[in-house]
């Protein structure tokens, strides 16, 4: 049994090895001079166009060079021209599992404005995301409301619920991002205290302007990012009916927000899963505490802010272009 199981694994591994090294490709090379020599120390860089990450080394004594594992993609393999001024440059096509060779010699063309671009493809610039979720929410202070039924509310909380939502961002650098965020959240409001009531059919949208930071190199298929924004928070009308039975209506309240947090987007080419857990702090109100005076400025009241939070944990696909 021992030995079967170690087999066994050992399959797995050498399995996930294969395919590992298959999800990859290879680009190999070498450089010679005028005369044939192998030009030695000489640096080669293969710069993925798509993401624009680049990747360097030197050639070896024979004036070698090979790049193991690069992702998939078009590349623009470029070094010191071995004759003369300039840089040589090759444009070569990656895929999965695949070997490339790019060789150099003083035939090489030098590199042009326009081969840099690299087979009509471009940096990413843009990203598109939609995401699902669940939202933990907390209301506002009651501060101890005695209903005409008896019971005494000392919150307004809507209740945890579904959510969703998309962004819409423009990449700054390979690593920053700037976003904007749409999210909504239908859900109940409920009154909490001696008992818990349900008072409305409740909705919560959220519209900010967002800037996420990338960790990683561009072209890695798994990169974490944290996230930060201010916009605003718009909490829709209500109709209900009171414990004292009278009709009552609360007029939609847009109020100044923040939202900040993180998550790890997973690629494969342009198409690729998010995951992100992201707190939303809302200005519900703020209440007088009393006087602060100096001798420059004067005096001034006080004042403390009530916030209703947000606390979401979503997921979603992403597409980039």
């Amino acid at each position: 049994m021992r030995q079967t199981a170690s087999v066994g694994v050992i399959v797995l591994l050498i399995g996930s090895l294969a395919w590992a090294q298959a999800a990859t490709g290879v680009i190999e090379g070498t450089l010679v001079d005028g005369r044939g020599q192998p030009v030695i120390g000489a640096i080669v860089t293969a710069r993925h166009v798509a993401t624009d990450t680049p990747y360097r080394m030197t050639t070896n004594d024979l004036g070698q060079y090979k790049f193991a594992t690069v992702p998939p993609g078009t590349y623009e393999v470029t070094t010191p021209a071995p004759a003369g001024a300039g840089t040589a440059v090759q444009i070569v096509k990656v895929t999965m599992g695949s070997v490339v060779t790019a060789n150099f010699d003083p035939s090489t063309p030098l590199a042009k404005k326009k081969e840099a671009l690299g087979a009509g493809e471009r940096p990413v610039r843009f990203e598109v995301s939609g995401r699902v979720g669940w939202t933990f929410s907390d209301g506002v202070g009651g501060n101890g409301i005695l209903a005409s039924d008896g019971n005494v509310y000392n919150s307004l909380d809507p209740a945890d619920s579904l959510s969703w939502g998309f962004t819409f961002g423009a990449f700054m650098t390979p690593r920053a991002e700037l976003e904007f965020l749409y999210g909504r959240q239908a859900t109940t409001l409920q009154a909490n205290g001696t008992n818990t009531v349900d008072v409305a059919d409740f909705t919560i949208a959220h519209y900010h302007g967002v800037f996420s930071y990338h960790f990683g190199k561009p072209a890695a298929a798994i990169r974490p990012y944290a996230m930060g924004g201010l916009g605003a928070t718009n909490y829709s009308s209500l109709s209900f009916t009171g414990a004292d039975g009278q009709s009552r209506q609360i007029n939609p309240n847009t109020r100044w927000s923040s939202t900040f947090g993180g998550g790890v987007k997973i690629y494969r080419g342009r198409v690729g899963a998010r995951v992100e857990a992201r707190l939303t702090p809302t200005i519900i109100r703020s209440t007088a505490t009393g006087w602060w005076c100096d001798p420059y400025w004067g005096c001034y009241v006080t004042e403390k802010s009530q916030y209703s939070k947000q606390f979401e944990m979503s997921g979603g696909v992403s597409f980039r272009f």
